[in-house]
């Protein structure tokens, strides 16, 4: 090789590898690197005190590590290197390691996409006669894998086995050290050849399975050489990787890039799970560890040029390379006039890249346009009938050897690309893609149609999934099933690689009408609002059809046998789901799989439909429950609840205990505490505490921050409230708001102990950031979670579920608690569940006035009559909760209740109320009838005044209960709260009292208005 036109390194420390020794291989530059380069950047990440890198020596240690791994597992390579495949959800960092640990070794890699299907993961194993497996400790992959394994048959097949190795941890990787024994045991890596096989990647399989391509040490070597034939040094640039899969040749390239040219590469901060690479998360943290250079995909870009403060931040970089598909005309022009730099990348798996790259500004013929790279030979053939469309092969240069050369031109082997390039008309070195050459459609007339860039339109398009040109036929006259038939096997490829939520069903697709033509803009785009109110009528009625459709022909069958609902249950929901039910078995929650709401409404027609269809139209059937299908989550439980239903009907309807909801209850406690993974403590211990608290501006949660912050053993708090949409009101103020509404000094929020997160608790990390989870990770000591004040109970585990049984509410209490019981007896886990019973006004009487009792009370003013009942209230003022709970936060006692340890009458509280109000008393019996009375004639106004009617079922449903003397009034559940009261303060006197003409005065002066912000409502 000859001097390379733009040499790298030469304005930075970095000194390049030897590129033109012909007998340098990966190890090789792994072994160059960690002695001329041993501290230069290869990653960078962000983290919340900056940017920390990992440097290559450091790196170097871990592709030891990793070496040391795998040829303990599988041996050295012998005659030729083994192939050692990964199916892994980690992060880069490690995935980088991974890759390079075992081309160290001297074997192949070969990085698998998780996403592939077992089916696709079994043929590829075999075709690459795969030896071991590095996989990750996640259910989904290993599920996966031994799916895959099951497919393989490996015991019949010739001996030929698959080992599975265990994914090593982040330190594992990197923490440890090879003793000189190890060193020496490792493969020289000069008896590593060149042309041996260093990769494998399988190419996407759209049209059959994947297929494995094989990459030797010289072709990556290569991969490498297309900064050296551009016009930018990027030694010393960062280069932001986030969105780009380490087993996707894009990931492969930049990871090429690193070795052979300096460009560190920034990534996200490794955790595990790793994060998911959102646009927004991806421009943040690119942003973070100031990257100049920035690979992505074409929608994040679409996305960003919406927000005019990301568009500026774009335009401050050096270069924005996007690839896998086309970035839409409107926005490239938009970002381009704006002075953002787009370069398009091209390239194949079997080519990596082979546009010139890393040039100093787009081609002033337009951004969309490209050169092919001088370090590879192209072969542009014209193609007929347009001088300026050429179809693209590759021939083997000095630089440039393609993977595979699967045909030839003049007698000289090449690659075809089966790619369709335009050239530009004025730039003849300047292309862009046209499509595929197997994708043009030929018209009888003999011109040709691209249906890329038509189908790309209409794919940007917000509702659709999916657009295909059906090439070669007429449409026009033909009826339109006739044509939805031959589209449906595209939209099901369609529906395989989309979100579930975006899947398309086949009595959901419709076809315009000749004397209706959709509407264009004068550039051609389809004028959407009015083309959706021009066939509202149509819309509407395929609806109404396909909703008609679910009860008019659902199959008949036998629903008395509970095996025969289970196979109709299974069709259905294996219908809905399509290819993410594949492998989804009887007992597995479906919600989990995939299943997203509006694939639970069709679920719910189709068997609501056949219950009907079953000629036993009775009120049981019609009376079932709307959200059925979240009740019963599997397909196991959804027929054992069709089969309830159905013999229900059969008597006299009246229901029996829902054993389906129990049987669900245990199925879901069982499948969060299966996996509980064996703790290491930290050596780091934490000299004072530190709290994470959810709900901090709730009525407990407030009280419960005042006492924590009033705490000086505590040094931090982490707050994590739901990020509800505030009106761009911060957590802070969030939380001042909600001090000041109960009386509630805001000056303790000024004392920096608080960390206020806008989170959402369904979400992994509770949706906050991945650093400061990390942070959080190292430093809580206890965790107080306000978001759950559950109604049971003794002091102790409740094992039998039917106590929670019948309501969601509960039911999901009695889960949460089984599995935090099941978690502190396999694990270093200390939960303590505290049971809190009513909790009544704070200090200043604040207190919700949409719970039920000041709703009874505000409808006592509207109707002039309280009610007297029996029974007890032992509620407690939620104050004194908060201060108990910070007194008890670190007890032994892994059960607890919170009530009122001297309960008063109900009809004392009713006294005192009545005398506030100036209102008299009555019998529950007379106040219920009253209530029924105005409950005939219903208008808004009189719920506004008399929210009681709202919940007139419960009334209804307590009248006339025989209740012991100190019973709980209303029929709850009296709480035994000895072991509380005697392990907090608060639950005692003199520093709690029984409640009295004080607490009541100050709840009416709270709902009357005297201390309320808002506007009264007694």
């Amino acid at each position: 090789m000859s001097a390379f036109p733009c040499p790298q390194g030469t304005r930075s420390p970095f000194s390049p590898p030897p590129l033109r020794d012909g007998n340098l291989t990966l190890p090789g530059i792994y072994e160059f690197h960690n002695q001329r380069n041993p501290n230069h950047t290869l990653f960078c990440w962000p983290t919340d005190e900056g940017t920390k890198s990992l440097s290559f020596s450091a790196a170097n240690r871990g592709f030891n590590n990793v070496a040391r791994l795998v040829t303990d597992s599988v041996g050295g390579p012998g005659d030729s290197p083994a192939v050692v495949a990964i199916i892994a959800v980690v992060d880069q960092v490690s995935y980088f390691a991974l890759i390079s640990g075992i081309i160290r070794a001297g074997h192949c890699a070969f990085p698998i996409s998780h996403r592939n299907s077992a089916v696709a993961v079994a043929d590829l194993l075999r075709k690459s006669n795969t030896k071991a497996l590095l996989i990750s400790n996640d259910k989904q992959t290993k599920d996966l894998v031994h799916a895959a394994r099951d497919l393989l048959h490996l015991e019949e097949d010739e001996g030929h086995e698959v080992r599975l190795i265990e994914v090593p941890t982040l330190d594992a990787i990197f923490g440890g050290t090879l003793n000189d024994t190890h060193l020496l045991s490792l493969l020289d890596v000069k008896i590593i050849q060149r042309n041996s096989n260093a990769l494998i990647l399988h190419s996407s399989g759209s049209t059959s399975f994947p297929k494995p391509i094989f990459l030797s040490h010289g072709n990556l070597i290569e991969w490498g050489l297309q900064p050296y034939f551009g016009e930018v040094d990027v030694a010393g640039h960062v280069l932001s990787i986030h969105a780009l899969p380490l087993f996707h040749a894009m990931g492969i390239i930049s990871k090429c890039l690193a070795l052979t040219t300096g460009v560190t590469l920034s990534t996200f901060k490794p955790t595990s799970p790793p994060q998911i690479p959102t646009s927004e998360i991806v421009f943040k943290s690119a942003r973070s560890t100031s990257s100049d250079l920035l690979i992505c995909v074409p929608t994040f870009l679409e996305e960003w040029s919406l927000d005019r403060a990301k568009v500026a931040e774009l335009r401050q970089m050096d270069a924005i390379i996007f690839g896998g598909a086309s970035l839409s005309q409107s926005t490239g022009d938009q970002l381009h006039q704006q002075g953002v730099k787009l370069f398009p990348i091209y390239g194949a798996t079997e080519l990596g890249g082979v546009t010139q790259a890393f040039l100093t500004k787009p081609p002033d013929a337009g951004w969309e346009y490209f050169k092919l790279s001088p370090h590879t030979s192209p072969e542009l053939v014209q193609q007929e009938g347009d001088e300026d469309l050429f179809r693209l092969f590759f021939k083997a240069s000095p630089t440039h050897h393609p993977a595979i050369l699967d045909c030839e031109r003049d007698g000289v082997p090449v690659y075809d690309t089966k790619d369709i390039l335009v050239r530009h008309p004025m730039e003849k070195n300047l292309f862009k893609i046209h499509g595929r050459a197997d994708d043009q459609i030929t018209h009888p007339t003999g011109e040709k149609t691209n249906p890329v860039p038509i189908e790309a339109l209409i794919n940007r398009h917000p509702g659709v999934a999916s657009a295909v040109t059906p090439p070669n036929g007429q449409v026009e006259g033909r009826p339109p099933q006739i044509l939805i038939e031959s589209i449906w096997p595209h939209i099901e490829e369609a529906n395989r690689s989309s979100p579930a939520h975006s899947r398309i069903f086949r009595e959901m697709v419709m076809v315009s009408k000749s004397d209706k033509p959709f509407l264009y803009t004068a550039k051609g785009t389809p004028r959407r609002q009015v083309v959706i109110d021009l066939y509202e009528k149509e819309i509407n009625a395929l609806y109404t059809a396909t909703s008609d459709a679910h009860t008019a022909n659902p199959p008949t069958t036998n629903l008395g046998a509970l095996e025969s609902c289970t196979q109709i249950a299974r069709g259905i929901v294996k219908q809905a789901l399509g290819a993410s039910g594949a492998r989804l078995g009887d007992a597995d929650d479906i919600f989990q799989s995939g299943c997203d709401s509006l694939q639970a409404i069709w679920i719910r027609n189709e068997l609501t439909a056949i219950l009907v269809r079953s000629g036993e139209d009775t009120p049981a059937i019609k009376s079932a429950a709307a959200n059925f299908v979240y009740a019963h989550p599997t397909i196991a439980s959804l027929a054992t609840y069709m089969h309830g239903q159905y013999t229900r009907s059969l008597s006299s309807g009246s229901p029996k205990e829902d054993d389906a909801a129990l049987a669900a209850m245990h199925a879901l406690v069982s499948k969060y505490s299966e996996s509980f993974r064996y703790h290491r403590p930290s050596a780091y211990e934490p000299l004072k505490e530190c709290v994470l608290l959810t709900g901090s501006t709730g009525a407990l949660g407030s009280y419960l921050l005042e006492s924590l912050l009033l705490k000086p053993e505590i040094s931090r708090i982490y707050a994590i409230n739901r990020n509800h949409a505030r009106g761009g009101i911060s957590s802070r103020e969030r939380q001042m708001k909600a001090f000041t509404e109960r009386g509630i000094d805001s000056a303790f929020l000024d004392l920096n102990k608080v960390v206020f997160l806008d989170g959402d608790l369904e979400s992994d990390r509770c949706g906050v950031d991945p650093d400061v989870w990390e942070q959080m990770k190292r430093e809580v000591t206890s965790i107080m979670h306000t978001d759950y004040p559950g109604k049971l109970a003794a002091e102790g585990p409740i094992t039998d579920p039917k106590v929670a049984a019948g309501s969601g509410y509960s039911e999901s209490k009695w889960v949460a608690e089984q599995v935090l019981r099941r978690a502190a007896e396999a694990t270093s886990f200390r939960p303590v569940i505290v049971r809190i019973g009513q909790l009544s006004g704070g200090r200043n009487g604040c207190w919700n006035p949409s719970e039920w009792f000041p709703i009874i009370v505000r409808s006592g003013e509207t109707m002039r009559c309280l009610p007297r009942s029996a029974g007890m209230v032992s509620w407690l003022p939620v104050h004194s909760a908060a201060s108990a709970l910070t007194e008890i936060r670190e007890c032994s006692e892994p059960f607890l209740h919170f009530v009122h340890p001297a309960p008063i009458p109900w009809n004392d509280m009713v006294e005192l109320l009545a005398e506030a109000l100036s209102i008299p008393q009555v019998s529950y019996g007379e106040w219920l009838a009253k209530l029924e009375a105005l409950a005939s004639d219903l208008s808004l106004s009189d719920l506004n005044s008399n929210p009681a009617l709202k919940l007139l079922p419960f009334y209804k449903s307590v009248q006339g209960l025989s209740l012991p003397e100190d019973a709980e009034a209303f029929g709850s559940p009296s709480l035994s709260s000895e072991k509380a009261a005697a392990l907090a303060r608060s639950l005692h006197p003199p520093v709690l009292q029984p409640l009295d003409r004080k607490d009541v005065a100050a709840w009416v002066g709270y709902w009357k208005g005297g201390k309320r912000p808002r506007s009264t409502w007694l």
